[in-house]
C-alpha cells in the first residue's frame, strides 16, 4: 500500500524534516528530486515509495514515517 500513497508538500516537510521554503528550492534545483504528480491545477503530490528512494539515495538511513 505503501507505493501508491501520495504525500503533500506539508508531509514532505515532516517526512523530511525540511522546511517547506527549503524544499521547494530542491524541487527546482534538484534534478534527482522524484517528479511530482499534478492532479489539478494547485494539487501536486509526490509518491511516498519515490521520495524514500530518493532519501535512501542520498545516504539518509532512517525516514520518519507520515
Amino acid at each position: 500500500m505503501e507505493e501508491t500513497k501520495l504525500i503533500d508538500i506539508q508531509k514532505l516537510s515532516e517526512m523530511t524534516m525540511i522546511h517547506t521554503k527549503t524544499l521547494r528550492k530542491i524541487i527546482r534545483e534538484d534534478a534527482s528530486f522524484p517528479k511530482a504528480i499534478n492532479l489539478g491545477p494547485r494539487l501536486t503530490r509526490w509518491r511516498y515509495s519515490d521520495i524514500v528512494a530518493w532519501i535512501e539515495g542520498k545516504g539518509g538511513d532512517a525516514v520518519n514515517d507520515v
